[in-house]
């Protein structure tokens, strides 16, 4: 590889780190046997210090301990398919801290234009931390702030049920 296409990569990959790191995200980009190629840097804060060098090269349930990307299984099913799957839950792992819930994304990259990421990129994983047991995320709040105010409101009048007019009716 020339400088000039050294360069690029490095560039193309540092925008795309910068950019989910904004959003509160750790990117990986991941080969078709699911072996790290690249990490953001954003892991060593989101995970613990050392994370993205302790795993470059290695697959990728040596960073979240499932068994989320075993060949079989339906991610890896969906995968090789050409879809993509959000949302799925799984443990990250920190020597010093123990394992953290986390929410991933995971889509195969499209076409050759994202080799400037990496010669071997097949996929990309989002990895964001998941909700806190028990505490609504945003749109929890927005839902439960729409439920409340439709608790306020008054019931709207019955509608009347066809029949006789009750000021007609004669009094025994």
């Amino acid at each position: 590889m020339s400088a000039a296409e050294d360069t690029a990569r490095q560039d193309a990959w540092h925008s795309v780190e910068t950019s989910f790191a904004a959003l509160g995200r750790a990117v990986l980009i991941l080969d078709a046997a699911y072996h790290v190629l690249q990490a953001s840097y954003f892991l060593d804060t989101f995970v613990c210090e050392g994370t993205r060098d302790r795993l470059l090269g290695r697959s990728v349930s040596d960073l979240l301990g499932s068994r989320l990307f075993v060949p079989g299984d339906a991610l890896h099913r969906a995968l090789s398919q050409g879809h993509r799957a959000e949302g799925r839950r799984a443990f990250i792992k920190c020597p010093r801290t123990g394992a953290q819930l986390v929410s991933l994304s995971v889509a195969p990259l499209p076409g050759p234009d994202v080799r400037v990421l990496h010669d071997r990129a097949r996929f990309i994983v989002v990895i964001r931390p998941a909700d806190a047991p028990g505490l609504p995320n945003e749109m929890d709040d927005a839902l439960l702030a729409n439920i409340d105010r439709l608790n306020r409101q008054s019931p709207p009048d019955e509608p009347s049920l066809p029949g006789p007019d009750p000021s007609r009716i004669a009094s025994s």
